[in-house]
């Protein structure tokens, strides 16, 4: 009895052995079946992860470029308005120079006279950028019927010291034309 038991002990131990053996088989395969099956899902998951911080990295340095040319046309921007406003200013300084020139020929036209100075003054006390260009306007004006009396008196038009004043301002009126144009464009 004692030997039939060993035996079925014995055979209960290799059925044991070879059960645990299979189900280590299947179970291996399992997993490695899983693996199979989940690493192109790891894979994907860390291509999406890597396409989403690229889209971040993309956006990012886009924005930044864009900020930095916007900040680059307000310079721009600035600049040319500066190149506006030093012509015009350098045209107001030379104002006194023209007018102690015309005042001693023409003393009765002393209306077109206070209209340059006004202009002048209203030029120099501009606070805005709109203010400066009416300013400027309207002093460009002034000096036209300035000119334009001038031409009644001979001997002004013949005075070396109006002539480069008058040269002079129409140097100033053309690069502060240029500088309008550049601050169009």
């Amino acid at each position: 009895v004692y030997t039939d038991l060993l035996a079925c002990f014995r055979s209960f131990l290799v059925d044991y052995r070879n059960w645990i053996k299979l189900n280590i088989r299947v179970s291996r395969w399992r997993t490695e079946k899983l693996d199979f099956l989940t690493l192109p899902v790891q894979r994907i998951d860390m291509v999406l992860e890597f396409v989403a911080l690229g889209g971040v990295v993309v956006f990012g340095l886009v924005t930044v470029y864009y900020f930095n040319k916007i900040v680059k046309l307000e310079n721009r921007v600035d600049n040319a308005w500066a190149q506006i406003d030093v012509q015009l200013k350098k045209r107001a300084d030379l104002v006194p120079n023209l007018m102690e020139t015309v005042e001693g020929y023409m003393e009765h036209e002393r209306e077109i006279m206070d209209n340059v100075s006004e202009s002048r003054e209203r030029m120099m006390n501009a606070q805005s950028p709109q203010e400066e260009a009416q300013a400027g306007n309207d002093m460009g004006e002034a000096l036209k019927s300035l000119f334009a009396v001038a031409e009644d008196y001979p001997d002004l038009k013949a005075s070396q010291n109006f002539k480069e004043l008058q040269q002079e301002l129409s140097s100033i009126e053309n690069k502060i034309a240029y500088a309008r144009q550049h601050y169009n464009d």
